[in-house]
């Protein structure tokens, strides 16, 4: 079911319900003629923006909490990662699972980005790694990424798909070299709390991040310099914004 409301300042235009528990993720497809939520239901649930109506029913298959969507760039697939330390991917216009879940977690699955191009997904994990994998084969393509950090809260690719930022529950800031693995800014301080989310600038020249502590930073995407002073007025967790 969903509510609209009048345009005006500070006020929503549509609110979306269905979900039975926290909705932990949205995200726009690449046309924005729909919405896919994840929750702790269990559940994906994809919305049209024109009629605010859920396409379809809830995707299920997850055995666990649900803590990231993603569509992919063409908008024809939606990867979610879960609790239950899978990588899910859905064909986003049937609702049906495609293949197999994908395995390798040891811990949740907290954050899930497809690549520029749609080959891959980088998904960031409790077990305090990235891994990357091939859509298409289904299978990671290289070692997961360690740093000296700990469970990755939240990870963005860069626009050329060359770089992945991450957000770690030890409230550090990181940037990772995707064909070599291994981090090449970081780990970046200033947050006092969890790096709750994380993303590049359009230009690749910035980053942003999002924290428990209430704030977000801005930092330079090649020095890993704090730009300005952090951004505060919020009250509470700043998360996933995308």
């Amino acid at each position: 079911m969903s509510h609209h409301k009048p345009i005006g300042s500070h006020q929503p235009t549509v609110a979306y319900e269905g979900h039975k528990d926290v909705v932990s993720s949205v995200t726009f497809s690449p046309d924005s003629k729909s919405i896919a939520s994840a929750s702790w239901d269990k559940t994906i649930r994809i919305w049209d923006t024109h009629s605010s109506a859920p396409i379809g029913e809830p995707l299920k298959g997850h055995a666990d909490l649900i803590y990231s969507a993603s569509y992919s760039p063409l908008g024809d697939v939606v990867a979610s990662g879960s609790r239950d330390h899978t990588i899910r991917l859905w064909d986003a216009a049937t609702g049906q699972q495609i293949g197999e879940p994908l395995k390798g977690h040891t811990g949740a699955v907290n954050s899930v980005a497809f690549s520029p191009n749609g080959n891959s997904i980088a998904t960031g994990s409790e077990d305090k790694t990235i891994r990357l994998w091939d859509v298409a084969k289904r299978n990671q393509t290289s070692k997961p990424f360690k740093g000296p950090t700990s469970c990755v809260r939240s990870l963005a690719f860069s626009p050329d798909g060359t770089h992945i930022t991450s957000g770690t529950i030890d409230a550090a800031v990181c940037v990772w070299n995707v064909e070599r693995g291994v981090m090449v800014i970081g780990p970046l301080t200033g947050h006092a709390y969890s790096a709750e989310s994380v993303i590049f600038s359009l230009d690749g020249s910035r980053i942003i991040s999002g924290s428990s502590d209430k704030s977000l930073i801005l930092w330079d995407g090649r020095s890993g310099k704090i730009i300005g002073k952090p951004y505060e007025g919020h009250t509470d967790v700043v998360s996933r914004h995308r």
